[in-house]
């Protein structure tokens, strides 16, 4: 057998041993352009056949996708049960925005949404159920021939706890004298916070009296 390219002459790269049912299968890389692609088969007396030419468009090279996370900022953070917006652009040579397959995945919770690019290329996706944890969030943007390209960030989801406080004194219920001096104690805590980063707000009868920290 021998198989040969208008374009690219005897394709000698490829298999040309028949199987026991008669297959020929073989492989072989073609050069840009249009090729007529003819099959000839020789028997052990000489006679040959010579298949009808099967035309076909070998394209340029593929390039790679590219794409780029833009928003959030990687280290940054929210609290569970926001809804971040994920927002990014995708670029292929080859094929318009749209045909590009974009998907979002998190390597705590998994594969978690995807976006249809705009025909700029623009991509955004809201998403309000990542878990409580520091998020390596991966933007996978792929072409119509599986070839792909990421780009990753780092996010944290903060447990949203309020702060605890607990008055110590004065005494829920107590009688002061006028004029007396009176002792304000408070014990307070956070899950996220230290202490000095919290801001206080004592009130006297709904108004602010005291912010000291």
């Amino acid at each position: 057998a021998r198989w040969t390219s208008n374009l690219d002459g005897d394709l000698s790269e490829i298999n040309v041993q028949p199987d026991s049912n008669g297959n020929i299968i073989g492989y072989q890389k073609l050069s840009e352009g249009e090729h007529a692609i003819q099959l000839s088969v020789q028997d052990s007396s000489g006679k040959i056949g010579t298949a009808v030419p099967v035309v076909i468009e070998v394209g340029p090279a593929n390039h790679l996708p590219s794409c780029q996370i833009l928003r959030p900022d990687s280290y940054t953070s929210g609290q569970l049960g926001d809804t971040p917006l994920l927002e990014g652009e995708v670029f292929d040579e080859d094929i318009p925005a749209s045909g590009i397959l974009v998907t979002w995945e998190s390597d705590k919770d998994g594969l978690f949404g995807n976006s249809i690019p705009s025909s700029q290329g623009e991509i955004s996706l809201g998403y309000a159920d990542l878990s409580a944890d520091t998020h390596t969030i991966t933007l996978r943007a792929q072409d119509e021939l599986g070839e792909e390209c990421t780009d990753n960030i780092i996010y944290t989801v903060i447990a949203s706890t309020p702060p605890s406080i607990l008055i110590d004194n004065p005494l829920n219920g107590a009688t002061y004298s006028e004029g007396e001096p009176l002792l304000f104690s408070v014990l307070v805590s956070d899950e996220e916070e230290s202490p000095e980063e919290l801001a206080l707000d004592w009130q006297l009868n709904g108004e602010s009296y005291s912010t000291q920290s």
